[in-house]
């Protein structure tokens, strides 16, 4: 047979290995690249089609595939030996041979080469994102990401780390060559039976380079595209995309495609938009879905704005029912989003002054009446009595009690005030020494409750901590404090404050962590706890606008807070409130 043809169905992952491995070789051939299923639920019709269609247009077919497909064995009994697939289990046992791969293997070791960083690290990461039950089936069992690098692989290895990032993985970078790859590939095909090919006119049409259609798309007001299935790549941008976007056709599709890296979604519509396509993409191929995807979000016009579009994407099946390419289009809707944002944060802005009135009004109505009742009792109490020596005890008990409460109510009124400063914004920001404001809440703390037995401990790497903070300071530790005593039934309050310096994105934060061993905080309430005028029981005093203020007071600083168990998974044990505070 003269000049014998082959066609290899391959794993899109190993595409360019072959092609490299081929080069040299003398026989012709053609690739006919299928997405890994490692990654992608694939139906079995679709790599059947693929090898169909190989056998057609060849003399003879091998199959650069791994057996992850789980009905791939029972497909290949289909063919005989009309079809010759390479030997090992998968594409890194092809890529490396079997004592390399078992080895890297029983290390546990997540292997990944570079189309899982470029072309398809979209898919990877929606599909193994954390918490998902891919990630949490996969990383139970691995200890590490492996990139299996070859030798002309042209990558930045700043993609690989910021994958690793991404999955909260360690990795690795191993080289490796074409050897194993190669010694397959030749025994494959020095194994292969060729045939005469048959040949069939136009059962594959392809669509004309220029027609009325393609006409009509390149003069209507929205950019047109379409994706093909298989490469899954962008082969055509209709010339609107300039006047929305800036680009030239052919400047968008290398962005699309990954061969320029751009960042041309807005960072807050990114994962939504991945997750979304990745999504229907996967449908279609499962389900023979018909109906379209449909989303908004914002892309950066090459001038560095964002435009809002709108993007609907349709699936396209050829005459056979099997998917040949996706269609596209999108719409510029910034105008109209615009207006709806404008709307949508006007509606916010009245919704946040009522529910300020109402929460004010719920203060007045059960804390500053809890307040004023306590007064008019213990009043009405002592009016009855005053004049009896034999009820001192309970005139003095009733003047205390009344003292307690005028206290109590300055206080919230003076709370008040600052929280309404902090949400318009009128507290000014001073270098504050940190350690200074600690000393005096701890003795403003023991002179509030000196019948109660208090154990302080200090834990700080520095006495002379400072930071862009006001006079609020004082009121983060005073109700920190105040609470671990308050809501303590032990005999011996313990509390301690242990500091520590954290570098996060850069920047220097003091890390406080403020422990106690009182009755905790159930993690049902935690979520609430620093919600403005939140109680765990409406019957008692509780936490709600001190921990709201000092909330507030944090977020002025740039700073943040959360609640831990003291005793991970025991709340009962205590709590431990951690902030982060910038340091100057």
């Amino acid at each position: 047979m003269n000049n014998p043809r082959i066609g290899i169905v391959a794993c899109a992952s190993m595409h360019e290995q072959i092609k490299e491995c081929m080069a040299s070789s003398e026989f012709s051939y053609k690739i006919y690249p299928l997405v890994p299923p490692c990654t992608f639920n694939l139906k079995i019709d679709l790599i059947r089609y693929y090898i169909d269609r190989s056998i057609v247009e060849n003399n003879a077919t091998i199959l650069a595939y791994g057996i992850c497909h789980p009905q791939m064995t029972e497909l290949l009994n289909e063919y005989n030996e009309n079809v010759v697939r390479l030997k090992g289990s998968n594409c890194y046992e092809i890529f490396l041979g079997r004592k390399k791969y078992t080895e890297y293997l029983e290390k546990s070791y997540w292997m990944l080469n570079k189309p899982f960083f470029t072309r398809f690290k979209k898919d990877l990461l929606a599909g193994y994102e954390p918490g998902t039950i891919n990630s949490k089936m996969l990383f139970n069992d691995i200890n590490k990401i492996l990139y299996v690098r070859f030798e002309t692989d042209q990558l930045d290895m700043n993609l690989v780390e910021d994958f690793a990032n991404s999955l909260d993985l360690e990795y690795e970078i191993h080289p490796t060559d074409l050897t194993n790859l190669r010694k397959c590939l030749m025994e494959a095909i020095h194994s292969v039976k060729f045939q005469d090919n048959i040949k069939v006119q136009d059962i594959f049409p392809k669509y004309p380079d220029k027609s009325e259609v393609q006409t009509i798309i390149e003069n209507i007001g929205e950019i047109i595209y379409k994706i093909d299935v298989h490469s899954r790549t962008f082969t055509y941008i209709s010339p609107q995309i300039y006047s929305i976007l800036g680009y030239s056709p052919d400047e968008f599709m290398d962005i699309m495609n990954d061969n320029i890296l751009v960042p041309i979604y807005h960072e807050d519509d990114r994962a939504q938009i991945l997750a979304k396509r990745y999504k229907y993409l996967i449908t279609c191929l499962n389900e023979s879905l018909k109906e379209p995807y449909d989303l908004e979000y914002r892309m950066r016009h090459k001038n560095g704005t964002f435009v809002w579009v709108r993007e609907t994407l349709y699936v396209n099946y050829d005459a056979k029912g099997t998917i040949e390419s996706f269609i596209g289009k999108m719409i510029d809707i910034t105008k109209r989003k615009r207006a709806e944002l404008r709307l949508i944060k006007s509606e916010k802005k009245y919704k946040k002054a009522y529910n300020r009135a109402e929460f004010y009004n719920d203060l007045i109505s059960h804390d500053l009446n809890n307040i004023l009742q306590a007064i008019l009792s213990s009043t009405q109490v002592n009016e009855r009595y005053i004049g009896d020596p034999e009820k001192l005890d309970i005139l003095k008990k009733n003047f205390s009690i009344i003292k307690k409460n005028v206290v109590q109510g300055a206080k919230l009124v003076k709370d008040l005030n600052k929280l309404s400063r902090l949400e318009m914004g009128d507290i000014k920001l001073t270098k504050v020494n940190l350690c200074e404001v600690l000393k005096r809440s701890i003795a403003f703390l023991k002179q509030s409750y000196p019948e109660r037995d208090i154990n302080i401990q200090v834990q700080a790497f520095d006495t002379k901590l400072f930071i862009q903070a006001n006079e609020l300071l004082t009121d983060i530790f005073d109700n920190l404090l105040l609470n671990a005593v308050k809501h303590n039934i032990k005999s011996s309050i313990e509390i301690t404050i242990r500091m520590s310096q954290k570098e996060i994105n850069g920047i220097n934060y003091l890390k406080m962590e403020f422990m106690d061993n009182g009755i905790g905080i159930k993690d049902s309430v935690k979520p609430n706890i620093f919600k403005r005028g939140y109680r765990q029981d409406k019957n008692v005093e509780g936490m709600g606008l001190g921990l709201s203020l000092v909330s507030q007071i944090i977020k002025s600083y740039q700073g943040k807070i959360s609640i831990k168990d003291r005793v991970e998974r025991e709340h009962t044990q205590g709590s431990n409130f951690i902030i982060f505070l910038k340091l100057n």
